[in-house]
């Protein structure tokens, strides 16, 4: 395995987001050296910043006060999840569900209603040509 780091300069200043490593994968065949496979790392131009820092001490800093609790979390994260589906399925299902059909039926008359404004336009503009 052959790994190299590489960044890219201009006037002896890296630019931005150019930093990035290459992972190669060889294998010999008689005296040459074959490349298998090819990984190469970029830097990536979105970065969590401060602010994911902070979520992530929070997190560190729960799991250290309630360490049975981060325990089972750890365990079953999904655990986590079921009561807040529980609370949607209670108190949002039944409103998004008449919101989602409203809505569809909205856009069905809007739909109708572009298609006739049309077949009207095209019908004049046929009898004038």
């Amino acid at each position: 395995m052959i790994v190299i780091s590489f960044v890219a300069e201009w006037n002896g200043k890296i630019i931005p987001f150019t930093k990035g490593c290459s992972i190669y994968m060889c294998s010999a065949k008689g005296e040459a050296l074959l490349i298998r496979k090819v990984h190469i790392l970029n830097e990536s131009p979105l970065k969590p910043g401060k602010m994911a820092l902070e979520i992530l001490q929070f997190v560190a800093i729960l799991f250290d006060t309630l360490p049975k609790e981060a325990e089972a979390f750890l365990q079953n994260p999904e655990a986590l999840v079921r009561p807040i589906m529980k609370l949607y399925k209670f108190c949002m299902e039944p409103f998004v569900v008449y919101l989602l059909a409203y809505y569809i039926r909205l856009w069905s008359f809007v739909a109708q209603g572009l298609t006739m404004v049309l077949s009207v336009l095209y019908n004049i503009f046929k009898w004038f040509m």
